[in-house]
C-alpha cells in the first residue's frame, strides 16, 4: 500500500492538460506522523475548500496515537469549519494511561491484536502512594462514623468533609465507585490497582509489560473500535472517471476466506497525482 505523505500543493498544469484538471478538494486524507509538517502544509493550502479530513493512524508512530491527536488538534485549530475523522474506527483510539507513578504487577493483555471488552481487566499497578492514600481514607472513614454523630455541628461536618475529600482522591485516580465500595467492606487497603479497558475494540499498542515503571505519562496501552474499518485504494487518474460519489465496491483479502466485503466510498478524492479513494 502506497503511503506516501500528499504534497503541499498540487502539480503545476500546463495550457495541454488544463481540461483535465482536478478542481479542488473538499477533503483529505492525512497520515499521521511523527513528521507533522507535511501535513501541516498540505491542511494549509486546501483549508479554504475543504470540508472533511480523515487522519489515517499508521504503523510507524513509535506505537502511540499521540501523533494522530496531535494532527486532529491541529487541523481543529486551523480548520474549524471542516469535519475531522479518524481512520482507525469510528472515533479515534482510547490511550489507557496509568495516572499514579508505580510498577506493572501483572500483564493481562500482553498482545497487540487482541479484541477486548469494556471494562476487562488490563493491568494491575502496585504504587506505594495508592497503598497510603487506602489507609488514609479508612482512617477518615473511622473518623466520620465516631464523630459523624457529634452534637457539635462542626465536628461532624469536617469528619465528612475530610472522608468525602479522600474518596475523591480516590476517584481521581480511576478507581472506580465499586472499588470504593470494595475497600469500605474490606477495611484493609489492596496492594494493587487494576485498570480496565475504557472500550470495546481491538489494542493497537501495546507497550505495558510484568514488572515495568510506569509514570502518568506512560501510554499503556491503545484500544480502537474496528467494527468499521476504512480501506485507501489508490485511483489512477485513467480511472477517475468510473469512480463516483458514493459508489459502493467489493473487497477482497487474500488471507481472509469468507468472501468479499462491502466497501463504500463516502467522500471526494483529494486532488493528489495518485488520488485515494475511501
Amino acid at each position: 500500500m502506497n503511503t506516501a505523505t500528499p504534497s503541499a500543493a498540487p502539480p503545476q498544469s500546463t495550457a495541454s492538460d488544463s481540461s483535465q484538471a482536478f478542481p479542488p478538494p473538499t477533503a483529505l486524507i492525512l497520515l499521521a506522523s511523527e513528521q507533522l509538517w507535511p501535513n501541516v502544509e498540505s491542511v494549509e493550502y486546501w483549508k479554504d475548500s475543504l470540508q472533511h479530513i480523515f487522519i489515517y493512524h499508521t504503523e510507524d508512530e513509535r506505537r502511540s496515537v499521540l501523533p494522530a491527536q496531535r494532527l486532529g488538534h491541529f487541523c481543529q485549530a486551523r480548520c474549524p469549519h471542516v469535519q475531522v475523522d479518524y481512520a482507525d474506527g469510528d472515533g479515534k483510539p482510547e490511550s489507557v494511561v496509568a495516572k499514579i507513578e508505580g510498577w506493572l504487577e501483572e500483564v493481562f493483555v500482553d498482545y497487540t491484536g487482541k479484541l477486548v471488552e469494556k471494562n476487562q481487566p488490563l493491568v494491575s499497578i502496585y504504587s506505594p502512594e495508592l497503598v497510603s492514600t487506602q489507609q488514609e481514607f479508612l482512617i477518615a472513614k473511622k473518623a466520620r462514623d465516631y464523630l459523624g454523630g457529634n452534637p457539635l455541628k462542626e465536628v461532624s461536618s469536617g469528619a465528612l468533609s475530610i472522608f468525602e475529600s479522600a474518596k475523591d482522591r480516590l476517584r481521581l485516580w480511576d478507581i472506580s465507585d465499586e472499588q470504593v465500595k470494595e475497600l469500605e467492606e474490606r477495611g484493609k487497603p489492596s496492594r494493587t490497582l487494576t485498570l480496565y479497558a475504557p472500550t470495546n475494540g481491538f489494542v493497537l499498542t501495546r507497550n505495558a509489560f510484568p514488572k515495568q515503571r510506569v509514570t502518568p505519562e506512560t501510554e499503556l496501552y491503545a484500544i480502537a473500535d474496528l467494527s468499521t474499518v476504512w480501506v485507501l485504494a489508490d485511483v489512477y487518474e485513467y480511472e477517475m472517471p468510473m469512480i463516483q460519489l458514493g459508489q459502493t465496491a467489493t473487497m477482497s483479502l487474500s488471507y481472509f476466506l469468507a468472501g468479499p466485503s462491502p466497501a463504500k466510498s463516502p467522500t471526494s478524492i483529494p486532488n493528489w497525482t495518485t488520488p485515494r479513494a475511501l
